[in-house]
């Protein structure tokens, strides 16, 4: 494994999660629902 290995995967991982969020629009609001409800830390 190179040393970006790990960095890669990560940015593919937030392109998924992206890609999540902009096929199911209330799964981030409901995301962003949740966080509101969390006290802050």
């Amino acid at each position: 494994m190179t040393e970006d290995q790990p960095k890669r995967e990560a940015d593919a991982n937030r392109a998924a999660e992206a890609e999540k969020e902009a096929a199911d629009p209330n799964r981030k609001a409901d995301t962003t629902r949740e966080a509101a409800q969390e006290p802050p830390d």
